[in-house]
C-alpha cells in the first residue's frame, strides 16, 4: 500500500473518529450544561419558599458552586491532557450524581452550601471547559464546531427547562435534583466513556483540517500550525491578555442573569408553567446564538459578529425591562434575544483566546482566563439577588446589564486591535511561508 493511500486512509479514519468525539461532546454538553448549569434558576424560588431561605442565600449557594467550579476549571486544563479521559469523565459524572443526591437530601443552609461546592467542583472538572479543550484538539479550525457543541447546551436547556419545571411542580424540588443525578449517570457517563477522547494522537490519528479560515476582525487571519503560539508567561505580559479578562468579566455579568431569569419572570406576574415556557425561550436564544456565533465568526469575522449580537442582546434587555405580564409573546421574544448573552463567553471567548495566543499552550491559557468568567458569574448571582432583595425589583439589574454590554464591546474590539498587530502571529506566518 502506497504512502499516499495510507495518508488518505488515516485522514478518513481521523474524520470518522472526530465525528464520534464531536457527537459525544455534544451529548455530554446537552445534558451537563443544559440541565445542571442552565436550569439552576428554576430551583431559586421553590427552594426559597420550601426551606424558608431568602433568594440572596440561595443565590449564595450558586456563588459557592461557581467559585468551586473555577477551581475545577483550573485543574481541568492540566488534568485532561495527562490522564485517560474516559476514567476522568466517569469520575466527574459520579461526582455530579453524588452531589445532586446530597442536595436533594439537604435540610439546612450549610447542607446546601456543601453540596453546591461539590457539584460546582465536579462541573468545573468536566462541564465548563470540555467543549473548547477537546474540540480544539480534534479540529484545526474549531470555531464552528465549538459553537455547535456549545449550542447543544442551550438546546438541553430548552428541552430540560419545561421538564424540570413540571417535575418540581408535581414532585417537589428534591425530585428535580434526583433527575439531575439520573441524567448524569444514564446520559453523560456513557457519552464520556464510549465516545470522547482528548486528542487524536492517542489513537494514532491527526486533527481534521477545515476548509474555511477563521477571520480575526476585519482581516482574514493566516492559518497557523497547531504548534504555533505563546507560553502562559508570555501571554501574561501581553495587553490582549488583560483585555480578554475584561471581556470575560463583562460578558459574565450579562450571562450571569440566567439564574435570575425565572425569578424575573415571576416578578412580572407569570405562573410556574408560563415561567418554564418563557425560560425555554431564553434557553433557545442561548442555543441559537451559540451556534450562530461560532458559524458566523468563521465567515464574517469576530468584529462584525459581535456587533450584531451585542445589539440584539441589548434590545432584549431593554425589552424585558419594559414589558409586563400582559404581553407574553413579546416577553418570549425579548427573553430569546437576551438569552444570547449566555453564548458570548462560552463560544466567542475560546475563539478569541485561540486567535490571541495560538494553540501551543491553549489548554492552560484558556483555563486560566476562563476563571475570570466563572468568578464574575459566581459574584453576579449573589449581587443580583442582593439588588432584588434590597429594591424589590430587577430594574437596576437590567440597567447594569446594558452597561456591561457596552464594556464587552469595548474590550472585544480592543482585543482584536491587539491581535491584528500581534508579533508572534506575524513571525509564525512568515515562518510558514519560508
Amino acid at each position: 500500500m502506497s504512502a499516499e493511500t495510507l495518508a488518505v486512509n488515516r485522514q478518513q479514519a481521523s474524520r470518522r473518529r472526530a465525528t464520534a468525539v464531536f457527537l459525544g461532546v455534544c451529548l455530554f454538553n446537552f445534558a451537563g450544561y443544559g440541565l445542571i448549569i442552565n436550569c439552576f434558576g428554576l430551583f431559586l424560588s421553590p427552594v426559597s419558599v420550601a426551606q424558608n431561605i431568602s433568594i440572596t442565600e440561595i443565590s449564595l449557594t450558586h456563588t459557592v458552586r461557581t467559585l468551586c467550579g473555577m477551581a475545577g476549571t483550573v485543574l481541568a486544563g492540566r488534568l485532561m491532557p495527562r490522564y485517560d479521559l474516559r476514567k476522568y469523565l466517569a469520575l466527574v459524572c459520579l461526582g455530579l450524581a453524588g452531589a445532586a443526591v446530597l442536595t436533594a437530601r439537604s435540610t439546612v443552609f450549610w447542607h446546601f452550601m456543601l453540596s453546591a461546592a461539590l457539584l460546582g467542583f465536579a462541573a468545573g472538572l468536566g462541564i465548563y471547559t470540555l467543549v473548547p479543550l477537546v474540540i480544539s484538539e480534534w479540529f484545526t479550525a474549531p470555531g464552528g464546531y465549538i459553537g455547535l457543541a456549545t449550542a447543544c447546551g442551550g438546546l438541553g436547556g430548552i428541552v430540560f427547562s419545561p421538564v424540570l419545571a413540571r417535575v418540581i411542580q408535581c414532585r417537589g424540588w428534591q425530585a428535580g435534583y434526583l433527575l439531575i443525578a439520573a441524567v448524569a449517570l444514564l446520559v453523560m457517563l456513557p457519552a464520556g466513556v464510549f465516545l470522547i477522547r482528548f486528542r487524536p494522537g492517542e489513537l494514532g490519528l491527526e486533527p481534521c483540517t477545515g476548509k474555511k479560515t477563521v477571520r480575526a476582525g476585519r482581516r482574514e487571519s493566516v492559518p497557523l500550525p497547531m504548534d504555533a503560539g505563546v507560553t502562559p508567561d508570555q501571554a501574561a505580559h501581553m495587553p490582549v491578555f488583560y483585555l480578554i479578562i475584561g471581556m470575560f468579566i463583562a460578558v459574565s455579568l450579562v450571562s450571569g442573569a440566567y439564574t435570575h431569569v425565572p425569578a424575573m419572570l415571576r416578578a412580572k406576574g407569570y405562573g410556574e408553567m408560563a415561567v418554564g415556557g418563557l425560560n425555554a425561550c431564553y434557553q433557545m436564544g442561548a442555543a441559537l446564538t451559540q451556534f450562530l456565533l461560532g458559524a458566523l465568526s468563521v465567515r464574517w469575522g469576530i468584529r462584525r459578529t459581535m456587533e450584531l449580537f451585542l445589539t440584539i442582546i441589548g434590545v432584549g434587555a431593554v425589552g424585558l425591562l419594559l414589558t409586563g405580564s400582559g404581553s407574553v409573546i413579546l416577553t418570549g421574544v425579548f427573553a430569546l434575544m437576551l438569552g444570547g448573552g449566555r453564548a458570548l463567553g462560552v463560544v466567542e471567548g475560546p475563539i478569541l483566546v485561540r486567535e490571541a495566543f495560538g494553540h501551543r499552550c491553549y489548554n492552560t491559557i484558556f483555563s486560566n482566563l476562563y476563571t475570570a468568567y466563572l468568578t464574575a458569574c459566581a459574584l453576579t448571582t449573589t449581587i443580583y439577588g442582593l439588588i432584588y432583595d434590597s429594591t424589590g425589583s430587577y430594574t437596576v439589574v437590567f440597567l447594569f446589564i446594558l452597561v456591561c454590554i457596552v464594556l464587552a464591546a469595548l474590550t472585544v474590539f480592543g482585543s482584536l486591535f491587539c491581535i491584528r498587530r500581534s508579533v508572534w502571529r506575524a513571525a509564525a506566518a512568515a515562518q510558514r511561508h519560508t
